[in-house]
C-alpha cells in the first residue's frame, strides 16, 4: 500500500494537468485576446522564472544546514533523496512551462486559431496545452511546498 501512495504522490501533478487541459479543451476554452496574448505569455514566462528561483533557493536553504540534526534525520530516513526528486522535477516543469510560454510568443494569435477546423466548439489545442502544462507546474511547485511545510512542522 505504500508503494501506491508514493506513486502517486509523484503522478498526482502530471495527471491534474492533463485533466486540466482535457478539461479546458472540453469547455471550449477561448484564446485571450489578440492584445492580450503576448503580454499573458510574457507574464506567464515570468511567473515561471520566479517559481525556479523558490525552488532553486529551496534546495540551497536545505544543503545549507547540511550539519544539522534535521538534515541527518531526513537524510537517514530516505525523505531528502525525495525531496531533491520532487524539487528537480519542478524546476524542470517549470523551465518546460517557461519555453513554451516564449515559443507561443512568436506565433500570431489570429494565426493559431486557424489551426483547428472548429476551434469554438473544441477549444484550442495549443491553449489546452498551455493550460495543462501550467497546472503540472504549478502543482509540481505545491507538491514540494507541502513536502517542506511537513518537515518544518516535524522540527518544532
Amino acid at each position: 500500500m505504500k508503494k501506491v501512495g508514493a506513486v502517486i504522490m509523484v503522478c498526482w501533478p502530471v495527471f491534474a494537468g492533463i485533466v486540466v487541459g482535457l478539461g479546458f479543451s472540453w469547455v471550449g476554452g477561448p484564446m485571450p485576446p489578440n492584445e492580450a496574448y503576448a503580454p499573458m505569455m510574457a507574464a506567464s514566462a515570468g511567473i515561471s522564472a520566479i517559481l525556479v528561483g523558490f525552488l532553486s533557493a529551496t534546495k540551497a536553504v536545505i544543503l545549507s544546514i547540511s550539519g544539522s540534526r534535521t538534515y541527518r534525520n531526513l537524510r537517514r530516513g530516505g525523505y531528502l533523496n525525495d525531496l531533491f526528486s520532487h524539487i528537480k522535477v519542478a524546476i524542470g516543469w517549470a523551465i518546460a512551462f517557461a519555453v513554451f510560454c516564449i515559443s507561443l510568443m512568436f506565433f500570431e494569435p489570429t494565426y493559431l486559431s486557424g489551426v483547428i477546423v472548429d476551434s469554438h466548439r473544441y477549444g484550442h489545442p495549443l491553449m489546452s496545452i498551455w493550460v495543462g502544462v501550467a497546472t503540472v507546474s504549478v502543482a509540481s511547485f505545491w507538491r514540494v511546498s507541502r513536502y517542506i511545510f511537513k518537515i518544518l512542522e516535524l522540527t518544532e
